[in-house]
This record gives structure tokens, C-alpha cells and sequence, in this order.
């Protein structure tokens, strides 16, 4: 399924990525330079990688589903300086995915030696990252693949 979308250029939705997540987490998107990817479809129609607005459609439904799943960390830089911006195009995209990352950001705070510590009841505070869910219905595993 994600296959077909990414061929068509579309976003495949909240849902589907945070079924994707749920059935291979735990998992870490990173990602680097969005600004500067989005800004270059910005007024462009056509591209394999569709359009802006598709990119942060997809953007918001990334961010969407990383949020709803308990074993999804999320992570995007934004640019430092208006040189990295990058002129009118830039501005719009750094607009456009600030509003989508802030809806959902968590304050950066640094990792404490108490964190995944016992509570009190002897059990683990912090969810367990072993457990795995049922696979989503359109996800097709080949035999003896590898899990991630």
C-alpha cells in the first residue's frame, strides 16, 4: 500500500502510517532539511514527489500518527536563519510545517537517571517497547522476512 501512494505522489494518511509504526515500532524519524525539500515544489505542479501542498498534507499526517502511536518518536529540524530559508518559497514552507510541528511538539528535555526507573509497584515506568500488535490488514509480509 505505502508502495502505490509514494508511486502516486499522495499522502497515505494518518491512519496508515500509524498502523506502519504500530506493527514495526519501535521507531525514529528523523528528518533533516524538510524546508529545504518542500520550498523547491513550491508553486510547481507535476513532480514525482508531488506538490507542496501534498508534502505538507503528508507532513501533518506524519506528525498525526507519530503522536498517536506509543512507539514513535518524531524528530525535524527547522532552519536556523533566514539564509536558510530561502526566499519566499522557504518562508511559506517553514509556515506551513511550523503550524504542523507545533500542534503536536514536545518541549525537548534531557534524559534523566530516573527515567525508566521501577515505580513504586515494581513495575516498569516507562511502556514496554517488546510487545508487538497485529499486523495492519494491508501490510503483506513475505516469508521469512526480516523484522525491522
Amino acid at each position: 500500500m505505502m508502495a502505490e501512494v509514494d508511486w502516486q505522489g499522495v499522502n497515505p494518511g494518518s491512519e496508515a502510517l500509524k498502523d506502519l509504526f504500530e506493527y514495526f515500532g519501535p521507531c525514529l524519524v528523523l528528518i533533516d532539511e524538510l524546508v529545504a525539500f518542500v520550498r523547491q515544489l513550491y508553486g510547481v505542479q507535476g513532480l514525482p514527489a508531488g506538490s507542496f501542498d501534498a508534502n505538507a498534507t503528508f507532513a501533518k499526517a506524519l506528525a498525526e500518527a507519530a503522536r498517536q502511536s506509543s512507539r514513535t518518536l518524531l524528530v525535524a529540524t527547522v532552519p536556523a536563519s533566514d539564509i536558510e530559508i530561502g526566499g519566499e518559497a522557504g518562508k511559506e514552507a517553514l509556515k506551513r510545517l511550523k503550524s504542523t510541528f507545533q500542534r503536536i511538539e514536545s518541549p525537548w528535555r534531557p534524559a534523566s537517571a530516573e527515567r525508566g526507573s521501577r515505580s513504586s509497584d515494581g513495575g516498569s515506568s516507562s511502556p514496554s517497547l517488546s510487545s508487538k500488535p497485529s499486523p495492519p490488514a494491508w501490510v503483506e509480509m513475505p516469508a521469512g522476512s526480516p523484522r525491522i
